[in-house]
């Protein structure tokens, strides 16, 4: 166990000292053999670019029989030496060869890890992609959102407080006149309809009772005529008293004034008689509407109740709408109100595409804009309330290029590429087209085409800071 403890402390420092002689041994220079001179050694140079040197250092004078020695060489030494000297001038050009060889191989070794050098062939620019483009007579194009709305909408409401008993359509479903929509049940509705019934009756039963009474009142008219007549006679022999005679008479005045009457009263109870009937008909009417029908041929834009809700009265049940009355009611910028007129506008839908005239045109400026409305033909895929996407196509009165978005900088700087550099053009934005989905514009130069740019290459790569005279290669170019 201690001699184990020992070999492990022990161990390590005697490797260390080993392994340190060992390089001593390495680059420690041989010394030299006796008789021979020793070599004159000299600092390395300096590296490139430096402006010192460290001087050699001195020789050391040789002893006098060292140098008797090397004055004269042993006829092997000398014989050796012969040989060297004459193998080495015959052969000058591949020793030369070898030097320069190594000296070009450690230049190219140096300059391929020189920071900042290339160690391929030289790029003549910035591979790009550009378009050919032409000045031509081209439209415009307005992306704008666009709304479905209809000329002739109703709403069917609850004539009286109930409840949705049954709906008998579905929205989108197409209804003809007169055809029943749904069918409710209002209990308060049924009360009131037969008590208006009940207050019909009763007047009507007070007028037969009129005309009866006013009948006897005629016959006692008579009666009481003849009456008065008697007392008289009666009073005159002195049979009757003064007040029987006045009684006769009050009698028969009272008769009279309820004879006379009568056509009044009559009026106001036929007056009576039709305004109950008026409201029979009104609750009557309510009871109807409790199973309402389409007032056109039309379309059931939406339900607004559900199966067994409660309404209110006036409370809207479904709306219904004429698809023939269908049009598009869209927003134009004003500044592009005496373009209108020759525009043509174009709905792109998944399934097809619809061409639309231009129609009613608001002049009313309205923020900015003004509202124009365009027919849908009645086979339009559309609903009422749907917004789409519409485009307003606008002619231009001049040629222009037609450029993608990507190619125009800070909104009216295009990169022109001629003789494969790039050449900054100001333009004049006039308007945009949608291709495939993406944006392009169209401009026109600042000063004007000239006869040179009515065709020019553009620049489409989008460079980070693309500058004039930039080098470029065009990778690819499509018209």
């Amino acid at each position: 166990m201690k001699l184990r403890t020992l070999i492990r402390w022990i161990l390590p420092p005697l490797v260390f000292v080993l392994g340190y002689f060992a390089y001593q041994a390495m680059v420690k220079p041989a010394a030299p053999r006796s008789g021979e001179p020793r070599a004159q050694t000299t600092e390395a140079p300096a590296r490139s670019g430096s402006a010192t040197q460290e001087r050699p250092v001195s020789q050391e004078r040789p002893s006098p029989q060292e140098a008797n020695n090397q004055e004269r060489p042993t006829s092997g030494q000398q014989g050796q030496a012969n040989a060297d000297a004459s193998d080495a001038s015959a052969r000058p050009e591949s020793n030369a060869a070898a030097r320069g060889g190594s000296n070009n191989a450690a230049r190219n070794f140096g300059a391929a890890f020189r920071p900042g050098a290339s160690t391929g062939p030289a790029i003549s620019g910035t591979a790009v992609r550009a378009i050919e483009v032409s000045a031509q007579p081209q439209a415009s194009e307005l992306r704008l959102l666009a709304q479905v709305q209809a000329s002739l909408v109703e709403d069917i409401s609850a004539p009286a407080l109930g409840r949705v008993a049954e709906i008998l359509v579905a929205p989108g479903q197409s209804v003809e006149l007169g055809q029943a929509l749904l069918q409710m049940s209002s209990p308060e509705l049924e009360w009131q309809n037969r008590q208006r019934q009940a207050t019909l009756d009763e007047t009507l039963a007070r007028q037969r009772l009129a005309a009866q009474q006013h009948q006897q009142n005629q016959a006692r008219l008579q009666l009481e005529q003849e009456q008065l007549a008697r007392v008289q006679r009666l009073h005159s022999q002195g049979f009757a008293s003064d007040t029987e005679l006045q009684n006769a008479r009050n009698q028969l005045a009272t008769l009279q004034l309820q004879v006379a009457l009568f056509a009044d009263e009559e009026a106001q109870r036929a007056a009576q008689i039709e305004q109950a009937r008026i409201q029979l008909e009104q609750s009557q009417y309510q009871l109807a509407q409790l199973s309402p029908e389409a007032p056109f041929t039309s379309l059931v834009a939406e339900l607004l109740v559900s199966p067994q809700q409660r309404v209110q009265p006036g409370q809207a049940l479904l709306r219904l709408l004429d698809p023939s009355s269908l049009a598009l009611q869209v927003r134009v910028p004003a500044q592009q109100l005496p373009q209108l007129a020759q525009a043509s506008a174009e709905l792109r839908l998944p399934s097809q595409t619809i061409r639309l005239a231009i129609g009613q045109i608001n002049p009313i400026s309205e923020q900015g804009t003004v509202r124009v409305q365009l027919p849908l033909p009645a086979d339009a895929p559309v609903v009422s309330g749907q917004t789409l996407d519409l485009w307003l196509q606008l002619p231009l009165d001049q040629p222009s290029w037609a450029v993608p978005e990507a190619s125009l900088y800070q909104g009216n700087t295009l990169y022109l590429i001629e003789d494969g550099r790039l050449q900054a053009q100001r333009v004049q934005v006039l308007g945009q087209q949608w291709r495939e989905q993406q944006l392009w514009y169209l401009v026109v130069p600042a000063e004007g085409f000239t006869a040179s740019e009515q065709g020019a290459q553009v620049l489409t790569t989008r460079l980070a800071s693309p500058i004039t005279g930039q080098p470029v290669r065009v990778a690819e170019a499509r018209p």
